[in-house]
């Protein structure tokens, strides 16, 4: 991902007063894609994580990922997968995750 891309986001999200931070958004947005890139356009909350560093907050990519799917950004491919999060604040380590699709580059209005 470019760096300018991340920078039309921050300046996008800049004046969003909504509680989820705008550089926990941007983060997410930016594993989301790599994520995509890693698996062929496929995209799972464990592949999330792992482009995630430790300074952003989790609880807000279900809210991330809600966002793009109601944009229309990832589009739900009919399959689950093991969630992979076995850590001891994880609630649903041994659940199935839904795998999605990303069908289009995210735009800063994707995610705000």
């Amino acid at each position: 991902m470019s760096a300018d891309y991340t920078q039309d986001v921050l300046e996008g999200l800049a004046s969003d007063p909504r509680p989820c931070a705008v550089d926990d958004r941007v983060a997410i947005a930016a594993a989301i894609t790599a994520t995509a890139a890693d698996r062929r356009g496929l995209v799972h909350a464990a592949g999330i994580r792992k482009h995630l560093d430790d300074s952003v907050s989790r609880r807000y990519v279900g809210v991330v990922v809600n966002r793009l799917r109601y944009r229309g950004a990832l589009v739900f491919t009919g399959r689950y997968e093991a969630n992979g999060d076995n850590s001891r604040r994880a609630k649903n380590g041994s659940k199935a995750s839904p795998v999605w699709r990303l069908v289009r580059p995210i735009t800063p209005e994707d995610i705000r």
